[in-house]
């Protein structure tokens, strides 16, 4: 037995076999930036770090990678970085953050409006 194999066996109760591992080229890349009012910034931030922030959206069907950066040259500027096995599972979250007030919460603390850019990976 491999140790790859060893590793999901011991962790995860588990054949490498049984994962199912999305096609990371076959997925779309959500990129949002946030550009908050002065000050505002750091709540959303301890929001990302609890419970109901980037935990509940790494759990939510179709997320498959989230991070979030800091703007070194704009300090009230965060950007997530997103990857969803397609673009209609990332609108499913987005209207579940609607559903739950988040939106309208980070609504009131941006400067201008959340818009996503979806992209999608090709080798030419």
């Amino acid at each position: 037995m491999g140790y790859i194999s060893k590793f999901f066996e011991i962790f995860f109760n588990q054949t490498e076999t049984e994962t199912e591992t999305p096609n990371i080229d076959k997925c779309v890349s959500v990129y949002a930036e946030f550009k908050f009012k002065n000050g505002e910034k750091s709540k959303f931030v301890d929001i990302l770090k609890g419970p109901e922030g980037l935990t509940l959206t790494r759990n939510f069907p179709g997320c498959v990678q989230i991070e979030y950066y800091d703007n070194l040259d704009e300090p009230d500027t965060l950007v997530i970085w997103q990857k969803w096995e397609s673009r209609e599972d990332h609108v499913a979250y987005l209207k579940k953050r609607e559903d739950d007030g988040m939106l309208k919460f980070l609504e009131d603390k941006l400067v201008s409006p959340l818009k996503p850019v979806y992209m999608t990976y090709d080798i030419y």
